[in-house]
């Protein structure tokens, strides 16, 4: 039990289409999948409270 209670996983699509040649014709929808994770990400980060280590 790790205390996790509200997991949310984000991802991004053809991550591999920046550097495959034969993806190439994909890189567009990369690049806005990776944006909108990115933005969820900063979404996510905001809702998260600051935490002091107590040592």
């Amino acid at each position: 039990m790790l205390g996790l209670e509200d997991l949310e996983f984000v991802h991004t699509e053809l991550t591999h289409a920046p550097v495959m040649p034969f993806l190439a014709q994909f890189r567009d929808i990369h690049e806005t999948s990776r944006a909108a994770a990115l933005d969820r990400v900063k979404v996510l980060a905001a809702r998260v409270p600051a935490e002091t280590p107590t040592a």
